[in-house]
């Protein structure tokens, strides 16, 4: 998990040294997109905890764990994965190895309205940010599960697996 730790920190610290920037170049699907577009076409796990300097962030850090025991199937359920803190979001989408580059989106200080907007959007307050929780929000944009714990792969999957829009896509396949 340490290298996981080094990206996130590479990338904060790229933020500041060319400034706060809208979005990073992201490819969800071949156009460069928003924390918007990524709404309504994946599920998200997300995890609103407040990061603390440069300490790995404990919540997060126990939910990410979950999710590379299972790689192939956060994929195979169009998950993309939110951290939100108090200074930032980031958002990826998993690609179909842990080796690949995932596509990864940066919101920073230059857009505190956008990050104040979607923490509000999914209830991520002070408080939340303070407790900690995991989320599960549907390509419907609501919130599935909140947990103020890690939420195991097993749960997870259930939870997806019984959604409709998750039905309608595994008759399709």
């Amino acid at each position: 998990m340490r290298g996981f730790s080094l990206l996130l920190l590479t990338l904060f610290v790229m933020s500041f040294a060319f400034g706060s920037f809208a979005q990073s170049n992201v490819d969800y699907g071949g156009d460069d997109k928003t924390l918007d577009d990524i709404l309504g076409h994946y599920r998200i796990v997300a995890v609103c905890e407040k990061s603390v300097g440069s300490e790995d962030p404990p919540l997060f850090m126990a939910q990410f764990e979950a999710i590379e025991t299972d790689w192939q199937g956060h994929v195979e359920r169009d998950v993309a994965v939110f951290w939100m803190t108090q200074d930032f979001i980031l958002s990826w989408r998993l690609q179909p190895s842990e080796s690949a580059e995932n596509d990864v989106l940066l919101l920073t200080g230059g857009q505190v309205d956008d990050i104040a907007s979607l923490r509000n959007r999914f209830d991520c307050d002070e408080d939340a940010l303070e407790r900690g929780e995991v989320m599960l929000i549907g390509k419907d944009e609501t919130v599935k599960l909140r947990r103020s714990e890690p939420v195991s792969i097993s749960e997870l999957f259930s939870l997806i697996d019984a959604m409709p829009m998750r039905l309608q896509e595994m008759q399709a396949e």
